[in-house]
């Protein structure tokens, strides 16, 4: 769409909010030498189409602007070099006349990894909500996987472990994480919170932990030993700084679960900025590192470093303990938070025995607290989904992206226009204003939140890494089946091939079709049934409705 705001002010609408930069055909223009035109790029519009650049933030230096002079002897198209921008709206000023619909294309522009993941389902709006994420990620693939595209542009290290798995099973990310791990190598600071890059600063062990995890999932993904081997000493230094500030077996500072949802759209953030409001930094950095310390275990285990792997084992488990010791409430059976829940039952924290009745706890304040919301933020989103549908409360987990109103899906889309994940969607109130001119003050395109694309894959689809082998020369497959999914198609390319997991629902019972690729082996679950391992091949089941 093009608007004419005001006399000799256009503004252009791409329809979605991307990362990139736009190609003009000079052509269709009707420039004259010397004719300066100003553009102007925005991430929201209001009602009129009028643009606000007020999303940047805390930054009101940071305007995107760019700006062109025809020298008279003009070639036919020019893109802006040495620049992107991150955008819905374009706003023109200096033509003549309103511009012609095509004399302004864009393309999205990233670096360059390929994708891997696909998938698919029966419903239109979990299909949004994927693409959501994609369009969220590969926003934010510039050399780092970066916060937002037009406010700081840093490789933020939580926001980096946050969407791990979205980038992982969307894309091959293995040398993009190659290099973002030797970024961590040569960083200024111990545990920092950015890397690289002049604004890095340390001492965030929850930020941090990213350094681990992103080591661990991309050794599990594609059997790197060389590159745990490159890493360890870093690895060992983060370790070692974060032990140092236990204080009581657990790590008492942090960013936490940042932009967890407030209450209601505009509620004031206690604390301000994205503080957690339903979760505290002890519980999500204690969590993080009791779980960085359990992979630890495992990377000594891999490199033969016997003594790390006790030291590191020793150091889960009095974590472990203590965590379960200061915030399990047997009154209500919970931690106290849905990300607590779930980081405990992700991570192995919850004692055995107890972890069936946390999911219960868990699938009960999403439902009767929540209203069948996520309470969730950056750091909890990767972990809520398989804590719920593990425990059998795949339904629940499902119902999460169908819930109606703030703080669900469905808000983003309706509500407030979004087409990429918003930093704070409570942040602004859109009913607080019936005019439709008041605009957003935070970043409108933030991949941390999109941590839940990777239940798609591993919940959905059922398609999971195991523990004692790498690179999905053995994998598991389980999947879930919620009650008002008619259908799923997933696939994963692996280094040895690509993995397709696909169910459809025909009266009272699902086919269940897969593909395991070539000197691959799968460990097939069903439900009811024992764990079958099947090798490379096609193969079909039924599973019949309960």
């Amino acid at each position: 769409q093009v608007f004419e705001v005001e006399a000799g002010v256009w503004v252009l609408d791409f329809g979605q909010n991307f990362t990139g930069v736009p190609t003009l055909d000079l052509s269709k223009l009707d420039l004259t030498e010397g004719q300066a035109i100003f553009l102007r790029y925005a991430e929201w519009a209001d009602r009129d189409g009028n643009i606000s650049q007020k999303s940047g933030g805390s930054a009101p230096l940071l305007k995107q602007v760019d700006a062109y002079v025809p020298s008279g002897d003009d070639q036919r198209s020019w893109t802006p070099t040495f620049t992107w921008h991150g955008f819905r709206y374009v706003e023109i000023t200096g033509l003549n006349s309103a511009p012609d619909l095509h004399a302004i294309t864009a393309h999205l522009v990233r670096s360059d990894v390929a994708r891997a993941g696909t998938f698919k389902s029966s419903d239109a709006l979990l299909n949004r909500i994927h693409d959501m994420a994609l369009w969220s990620y590969e926003g934010n693939l510039m050399s780092v996987p970066m916060d937002c595209p037009i406010r700081e542009r840093a490789g933020w290290t939580g926001d980096a472990h946050a969407a791990l798995v979205t980038g992982t099973y969307n894309y091959d990310m293995q040398n993009f994480w190659q290099k973002y791990l030797a970024d961590f190598r040569t960083a200024t600071f111990v545990a920092p919170a950015i890397v690289p890059g002049r604004r890095t600063h340390g001492g965030n062990y929850d930020w941090a932990a990213a350094e681990v995890l992103i080591a661990w999932e991309h050794y599990r993904h594609h059997g790197d030993r060389q590159l745990l081997r490159g890493q360890y000493e870093s690895l060992l230094e983060y370790m070692q700084a974060a032990e140092d500030k236990l204080t009581g077996s657990l790590l008492r500072m942090g960013y936490g679960d940042w932009c967890d949802p407030v209450r209601k759209p505009g509620m004031a953030r206690v604390g301000g900025r994205c503080r957690p409001q339903q979760t505290s930094a002890t519980v999500t950095s204690s969590a993080l590192f009791a779980h960085a310390a359990d992979l630890m275990s495992r990377i000594a285990s891999v490199l033969g470093n016997s003594a790390d792997k006790v030291r590191f084992s020793d150091l889960y488990r009095s974590i472990s303990k203590q965590f379960h010791a200061e915030f399990y409430d047997p009154e209500t059976g919970q931690y106290g938070s849905q990300t607590a829940d779930a980081m405990a039952l992700r991570f192995g924290i919850a004692p055995a025995e107890l972890r069936q009745s946390i999911a219960d706890a868990l699938n009960r304040d999403v439902i009767e607290d929540w209203g069948g919301h996520a309470s969730v933020g950056a750091l909890g989103q990767t972990y809520l989904y398989l804590a719920l549908s593990d425990y059998g409360y795949a339904d629940t987990a499902f119902g999460i992206f169908k819930a109606e109103g703030y703080p669900g899906y469905g808000y983003l889309f309706d509500a407030l226009n979004a087409t990429t994940l918003w930093e704070r969607k409570g942040g602004f109130d859109p009913s607080a204003d019936p005019t439709g001119r008041t605009a957003p003050g935070r970043s409108l395109n933030h991949p941390f939140h999109s941590g839940y694309d990777g239940w798609f894959y591993e919940g959905l689809g059922g398609i999971r890494p195991l523990d004692d082998t790498v690179g999905f020369q053995e994998f598991e497959l389980r999947p879930v089946f919620p009650t008002d999914l008619e259908f799923v198609d997933v696939s994963y390319r692996t280094g040895y091939g690509t993995i397709t997991s696909s169910w459809r629902r025909s009266g009272d019972s699902t086919e269940w079709s897969i593909q395991v690729p070539p000197n691959s082996t799968a460990w097939v679950s069903l439900p009811d049934r024992p764990k079958q391992r099947y090798g490379a091949g096609n193969y079909s089941f039924v599973v019949r409705s309960r």
